[in-house]
């Protein structure tokens, strides 16, 4: 079995969150990043279609990180996906969505906010991954926390997610 999981912890002015690092050298045994997509919008709207990875195959575990400003803000999961975590550092919201792929998506898929706001994204496709992935518990500093999968020592894929929570101002 490979398994996913998924370590957080905040600190100071914002809040961590994904990017994708194998905890061993990738050897084929391991699950796999095969793609990633980013998204970014600065227009303000509720509705954002996200863009998907290229080459998604039956089977392929997506990680959806979508963070957008508006404070207050909450995200609707999208159709199909399931919410792994959400957390707020104002003035954003940051939603970690993830899905088992089925062979029905499509080139994007909308995420909802129920407040306007610019918004990013970066989803990644994993081959190689079985069951569900895993989130760990908050910490405080600059390093993610220790994690133990609840499936034990199998060989795992640790992804940490990062929202930096800065607020701007504009001219």
């Amino acid at each position: 079995d490979w398994k996913v999981c998924l370590p957080r912890h905040s600190q100071a002015g914002g809040l961590m969150l994904s990017g994708l690092a194998p905890s061993v050298p990738f050897n084929g045994d391991f699950p796999n990043v095969e793609g990633t997509s980013s998204f970014g919008s600065n227009t303000s709207a509720t509705s954002h279609a996200v863009t998907m990875p290229s080459g998604v195959q039956i089977g392929d575990l997506l990680i959806m990180c979508f963070s957008a400003v508006g404070t207050g803000a909450t995200h609707t999961t999208p159709s199909g996906w399931t919410l792994l975590f959400t957390a707020a550092a104002t003035p954003r919201r940051l939603s970690v969505f993830y899905k088992i792929a089925d062979g029905s998506e499509g080139a994007t898929v909308t995420v909802t906010a129920s407040v306007a706001g610019v918004c990013a994204a970066v989803t990644d496709r994993l081959s190689r991954s079985t069951g569900n992935p895993e989130n760990g518990t908050t910490a405080s500093g600059l390093n993610p926390p220790s994690v133990t999968p609840s499936w034990g020592a199998l060989n795992n894929l640790f992804v940490v997610v990062l929202m930096n929570a800065v607020a701007t101002t504009g001219a």
